[in-house]
């Protein structure tokens, strides 16, 4: 599970990284939104 805001990590291993990451290894991933927070 990712609380992730959507933005590009600012740095090496962010949640942009993890997320990344975990998608391209088959490894299921449920992300939470934060109110406000834009999906592209």
């Amino acid at each position: 599970m990712a609380v992730w805001d959507g933005e590009p990590a600012r740095g090496y291993g962010g949640t942009a990284d993890v997320v990344a990451h975990a998608e391209r290894t088959g490894v299921p991933v449920r992300i939470v939104w934060p109110r406000g927070a834009a999906r592209d």
